[in-house]
Formats: structure tokens, C-alpha cells, sequence
């Protein structure tokens, strides 16, 4: 790959996590916290589903509702809110690991 063609990939790489950062944060300012959130879908689905639903999950679903859309059509935020539910999950991975010690 030629140098100029790695330095377009890393800036649209950086751009990419940049606009998911501000997505992240302004539904942190809407919503409070992700981890906060995952846990509450969780327990909404767990009662709607009849069936256990772990927080990871709710961001796994969510990035495949993305996915799902973005097979459909090209849209910028599905890509940007896979993103950003991404960082979501590492978020989540992270509080876990915390939990356990």
C-alpha cells in the first residue's frame, strides 16, 4: 500500500473515532453514563423477552441493528453509531474486569 494511501486510512480512521467520541459523549449528556444505560435496556428486555439479557449484550444487538441498516443502505451514522457503540462495550469489558477485583 503506498505511504499516502495509509495516511488517508488513518486520518478517515481518526475522523471516524473522533465523530464517535462526540456521539459517545453527547449521549453520555443525554443519558448519563453507557454502562448505566446497558444495564436498564438489559433489565427492559430481560422482562420483555422472558429471557436473561447481560448489558454486553444489549451493545452486541445494538451494533447488529446498525449492521442491519447499514446492509440496507449506506447511511454515515450507522457507521459512526457502530463505532461508537463499540466504544460502548469497551467501556462496559472494562467495568467488568473492575468488578472482579
Amino acid at each position: 500500500m503506498p505511504e499516502g494511501d495509509v495516511r488517508k486510512d488513518l486520518l478517515r480512521g481518526y475522523k471516524m473515532n473522533a465523530s464517535a467520541k462526540k456521539t459517545v459523549q453527547a449521549r453520555r449528556r443525554q443519558y448519563g453514563s453507557p454502562v448505566a444505560e446497558f444495564r436498564r435496556v438489559a433489565a427492559l428486555w430481560t422482562a420483555i423477552l422472558g429471557t436473561p439479557v447481560e448489558p454486553r449484550q444489549v451493545g452486541l444487538c445494538m451494533i447488529a441493528l446498525k449492521l442491519a441498516r447499514e446492509v440496507y443502505r449506506h447511511k454515515q451514522d450507522n457507521l459512526t453509531d457502530i463505532a461508537g457503540y463499540s466504544d460502548c462495550l469497551q467501556h462496559l469489558y472494562q467495568k467488568g474486569k473492575n468488578d472482579e477485583r
